[in-house]
């Protein structure tokens, strides 16, 4: 009954495998691609992908959107261009949130419009600085100092998205860990929570993991090699600015945005900071077998994970592509919520491309 989609930024040196109507070369295709996914959307008006339906007054818009790969620390040069990949994505999580039905999906509504021309592109930039001027995120590195690790990070997250709206439930979701694979003692993990509460208890979410992991450097006396990570170390400097600290604040200036719009939206919108994804997804399964042990219905996922940057490692610059994954089978919900996405992005963004990869995550990855 939960329905999954992940934003992930592009690797423009990455290959495209298991793209749904991707490339141009084919415009008979993708009109068709595009015909198919119309006839499913309103085949069925009561999946998940309706989103937010708001109360009946006109409907929603969005400006911009994200690409590529690792983003080690904030740069003056690279991260303005890290902002506007950041407000792209934003933009477009926002509109998706808040789309109408299915049958009025390529209406452009001037209430959408309005709320994404709150979105922020300082506010991103104030909280990522703030998240990476921890030096990590480690989710246990627990320490004493208020300017540094886990402990201050996710209490920032919570008091900045408390101070957005009255309207926004936000605390701590914890629970005591045990030993187990990348975690080698007793431990309290919290994700943090903001709840929106809509006229129904559907849940639509938006999600970032805020945790951050650090790679090992290679002893220049080894002759090379080395590498990986060390688990054992929660106190190497891992700023995160773009895993995952872009998701991160992508769902938190969502949540503004949404919570100071004045709108009541049809659906509950949950947005949440993960923690202990580095280790294993841990704070995303905790809180979903929370959801399963409780009967929540949950009816959308929208997980963003690096989604900060858009120069390849091949030097590829590609600020205009977004792809979005989603699982098996062709006619999921997961795949008709990702087409559905690809409608609201051509309807609110004409300028810029939404990639639907047929897959659960990239090769090697997930989130």
């Amino acid at each position: 009954g939960r329905t999954v989609i992940r934003l992930g930024s592009r690797a423009p040196h990455e290959e495209g495998n298991g793209e749904e109507g991707s490339g141009e070369a084919d415009p008979g295709r993708r009109a068709s691609v595009a015909t198919t996914h119309q006839d499913e959307l309103s085949h069925d008006q009561t999946m998940a992908w309706r989103a937010a339906r708001v109360t009946p007054r006109p409907e929603p818009a969005w400006p911009d959107h994200p690409q590529a790969h690792i983003f080690p620390s904030l740069h003056p040069i690279s991260s303005r261009a890290m902002h506007r990949t950041l407000l792209r994505a934003t933009a477009l999580i926002v509109a998706l949130a808040t789309a109408p039905s299915i049958a009025d999906a390529q209406i452009v509504d001037p209430r959408i419009t309005s709320i994404l021309e709150d979105v922020s592109a300082d506010r991103l930039h104030e909280y990522l600085e703030a998240l990476t001027d921890f030096e990590t995120r480690h989710s246990l590195s627990f320490s004493d100092r208020t300017d540094f690790g886990v402990l201050p990070a996710r209490e920032y997250i919570r008091q900045t998205m408390q101070s957005f709206s009255d309207r926004l439930q936000v605390d701590f979701d914890c629970y005591t860990v045990e030993p187990q694979g990348r975690i080698p003692m007793e431990a309290e993990l919290c994700n943090v929570v903001a709840i929106l509460p809509g006229r129904t208890n559907r849940r639509i979410y938006v999600s970032g993991h805020y945790d951050t992991v650090a790679r090992l450097q290679a002893d220049p006396s080894s002759g090379g090699g080395g590498g990986g990570f060390d688990w054992s170390r929660f106190d190497n400097p891992a700023p995160g600015a773009n895993d995952d600290g872009s998701g991160t604040v992508l769902t938190m200036e969502a949540a503004r945005v949404l919570a100071q719009s004045g709108l009541e939206f049809d659906a509950t919108l949950v947005f949440v900071g993960f923690v202990a994804e580095e280790e294993g997804l841990v704070g995303a399964s905790l809180l979903a077998a929370k959801a399963e042990r409780e009967g929540w219905r949950i009816d959308a996922v929208f997980n963003n994970d690096i989604i900060g940057n858009s120069l390849g490692g091949n030097g590829i610059l590609d600020s205009r592509t977004l792809r979005v994954f989603s699982e098996d089978p062709m006619d999921s919900p997961s795949r008709q919520l990702a087409r559905f996405i690809r409608r609201q992005g051509g309807a609110y963004m004409p300028g810029h491309e939404v990639r639907l990869i047929a897959r659960e995550d990239r090769f090697g990855r997930g989130g």
